[in-house]
């Protein structure tokens, strides 16, 4: 056969190369974006590829390097309607960004079920990425049983995972906490999520530590994921005498929105900083924010990704995310 009158997907590396003039190996380096030929060779055989409509075949460069260049993204449910739906927002958000990530490297992603580890037998997937897993998940002890490495975030202490994600939590916090004490707080309190968490644990754990450092006493109060007993816990928390709060639970507007209704002004009668993702969300309320970005995961994580591919001896591996401190009206209180 004559692969240059050929416009058909099947034709084979061999042939392929054959047509190019190049060994099997320069051929595929070429199309992959790797190895060490010169741009115009590169280029020619780039063109060639499309001239014959040529795809290289994932299936085979699997069976050569045991690799299926293929990541699974976990999702998870929720009995509860008002947390399942938050979840579902944030999870496609997670997903188009992988997505994204993982096409440009030429890899694919198959979405995983965090209550399906059976799944993992036949997934084919070169890794597990799995954001703000509960502690007591089964689904990362089977990916470990069957040698799939696990992407997950804020888990330092856990021998599972291969790469850590750093939300940085922790700069974060003490950032916060920080600037309500400099501007007037004498009893800064946080507002955080049901213990599970990594990330939310973790905030907690800071802030203690930090009281204890500074000689202030602990106020911290827990909302649900559903976010449905909002208006319940900030009761409980201003119950307490805080005047600054730090709101891991983010929901700026929210608070801002309660504390208004309650004729509790902002900043002259309480100091607020609330996390976000969006910093706009935020900032046009003028609410101050601790901007953390796991929509970077995906772009931060994925040279990392590869490395581990190619040597698994390099976990664990930790890749830091970028965050900042947004400073608006809520937290402007001078002492």
């Amino acid at each position: 056969m004559n692969p240059r009158r050929s416009t058909s997907t099947s034709i084979t590396l061999k042939e392929f190369a054959s047509a190019a003039g190049v060994s099997t190996a320069a051929a595929s380096n070429a199309l992959s974006g790797k190895g060490r030929l010169s741009d115009e060779t590169r280029q020619r055989i780039v063109e060639l590829a499309r001239e014959l409509g040529y795809k290289p075949n994932p299936t085979a460069a699997s069976l050569r390097t045991g690799l299926t260049k293929n990541i699974g993204f976990v999702i998870y449910s929720d009995p509860d309607p008002a947390s399942e739906q938050r979840w579902a927002g944030y999870s496609a958000h997670l997903l188009y960004t992988l997505v994204a990530e993982a096409t440009r490297h030429g890899y694919s992603v198959s979405i995983i079920a965090a209550d399906r580890p059976e799944q993992l037998i036949t997934s084919r997937i070169d890794l597990l990425y799995y954001l703000d897993p509960f502690d007591d998940e089964v689904l990362i002890d089977e990916a470990v049983r069957l040698g799939i490495p696990v992407l997950s975030n804020d888990r330092f202490d856990d021998p599972r995972i291969s790469i850590n994600i750093d939300t940085q939590f922790e700069a974060m916090t003490r950032a916060a906490l920080d600037l309500l004490v400099r501007h007037g707080s004498t009893n800064p309190a946080l507002f955080t999520e049901l213990k599970g968490i990594a990330s939310d644990e973790g905030a907690e754990r800071v802030y203690r530590s930090w009281c204890s450092e500074k000689g202030f006493t602990p106020r911290v109060v827990r909302g649900d994921y559903g976010r449905t007993d909002l208006h319940e816990r900030l009761a409980e928390l201003l119950s307490t005498g805080c005047d600054g709060i730090y709101s891991f639970y983010e929901e700026g507007p929210q608070i801002l929105e309660y504390l208004t209704s309650q004729g509790i002004r902002v900043p002259q009668d309480v100091l607020l900083i609330a996390a976000a993702t969006d910093p706009r969300e935020n900032s046009s309320i003028g609410v101050s924010s601790t901007v953390f970005h796991p929509e970077h995961t995906a772009s931060a994580a994925f040279n990392s990704i590869i490395e581990l591919s190619k040597n698994p001896d390099l976990a664990p591996l930790t890749v830091q995310l970028p965050w900042e401190l947004v400073e608006q009206n809520s937290s402007a209180r001078a002492n």
